[in-house]
């Protein structure tokens, strides 16, 4: 999806640092991270309070920017954070693969060298799709141990990652992905969603947000859905597909049922607020995955939430924010009995609240003031205050 770079309504300052986060105003490090995804709010949410506990911050497309930046930077203290790693090997044969590999090791040995720290944000245990299980755990392993601290969102991640690489509980510090608030322009409330979407006014809404891709899961779930729905309930899915969308067994079952929607294209930023206030629940059917931003966002419009127990991120659901199940065999007592969204709206409306990425953004900065001027352990005792709010 399309999202376009700002922070609404943030202006530096405006918002005032609680004295147990505060921390000097001189500049204290030089963080470089990468790579750096233009349009991903994600990172806009990460660093939006940086500036504000001395840490100036820099993205780079590329690690191998990130490193030189670092190597010449005069800064007394420096920081190189890394995110997606699929990077590494992107665009590369396989016969590339031993080089990219020790281009990789080479960098972090050259931050080391000029006294920079190493953070890791895991964002998924290996890549998606498309690459090599063998050189994605190599990498993996490699930034694990050059790591000094390794940002974790799921509680789940060190023991979903064990099966391929261990990460030592030591250099672990959890910080909660923050809430999308505010970075959709809002739909005005006269709008009809429903005629807009081309479904009938009475009906019940699922919604699934985001590129349609082999992990998610959304085939097998509509397959389910297509047989055993409420008949007033309808699923629709948005976001880009690949080329050959059209011969997929999802697009066959969406010819075939009037309450399965799909719009196989890019959604733009004035179409999300339009498909979350449209959502009587949203789903997130993924087979294999960590952290879920689409998850967030849901709860960030303060929507029910429908998981599966693989989709990532829902621990965020402890509260009763919605419904986590095992496998397909587990929907058809979800899907034809909707009395559970009463209860996970209030659910869902208060994890909205804690999910709030202002003061988020002021915890994680703090966090990592304190992770460059007094290391992980210090880091961890911060990141672990008020850390069960999300399900109070």
């Amino acid at each position: 999806m399309i999202i376009t770079s700002r922070v609404l309504g943030m202006q530096p300052g405006s918002v005032r640092i609680p004295e147990r986060h505060q921390v000097p105003t001189q500049e204290i490090a030089e963080l470089h991270f990468a790579p750096h995804m233009y349009g991903n709010p994600y990172q806009e949410l990460l660093y939006a309070k940086f500036a504000e506990t001395g840490i100036s911050v820099r993205g780079h497309r590329s690690i191998a920017g990130a490193v030189k930046a670092i190597t010449n930077s005069k800064a007394k203290t420096k920081v190189l954070h890394l995110h997606w790693l699929n990077v590494i090997l992107a665009d590369s044969a396989e016969s590339e693969f031993e080089t990219r590999i020790a281009e990789f090791a080479a960098q972090l040995k050259a931050v080391k060298a000029v006294g920079g720290k190493i953070v890791w944000t895991v964002h998924n245990v290996l890549p998606h799709e498309g690459y090599q299980v063998e050189p994605s755990i190599r990498i993996r392993k490699l930034i694990v141990e050059a790591a000094d601290m390794i940002h974790v969102m799921s509680p789940e991640t060190v023991e979903r990652c064990a099966k391929y690489f261990d990460i030592p509980t030591s250099k672990v510090v959890q910080l909660e992905h923050a809430g999308y608030h505010g970075f959709y322009p809002e739909v005005s409330t006269g709008t009809d969603l429903k005629a807009m979407w081309g479904i009938p006014r009475s009906a019940k809404v699922l919604v699934s947000l985001g590129g349609i891709k082999p992990y998610k899961g959304l085939g097998a779930f509509a397959e389910v859905f297509a047989k055993s729905a409420d008949p007033n309930l309808h699923f629709l899915i948005a976001g880009k597909s690949d080329a050959d969308f059209q011969q997929s067994e999802l697009w066959r079952l969406a010819e075939l049922s009037p309450n399965l929607h799909v719009f196989p294209e890019l959604v733009a930023d004035s179409q999300v607020s339009s498909l979350m206030q449209l959502a009587d629940a949203v789903v997130i059917p993924y087979q294999a995955s960590l952290n879920s931003g689409a998850l967030v966002l849901a709860l960030t419009f303060a929507k029910p939430v429908l998981a599966r127990s693989s989709a990532g991120s829902v621990h965020l659901l402890a509260n009763g924010a919605g419904k986590i199940y095992r496998d397909e065999s587990d929907l058809p007592s979800y899907l034809e009995n909707l009395d559970w969204l009463d209860s996970a709206k209030v659910a869902a409306e208060s994890m909205s609240k804690a999910l709030d990425h202002t003061e988020l953004a002021i915890k994680t900065a703090a966090v990592f003031a304190e992770f460059i001027r007094n290391g992980t352990d210090a880091a961890a005792k911060i990141a672990n205050q008020h850390s069960g709010s999300q399900n109070d």
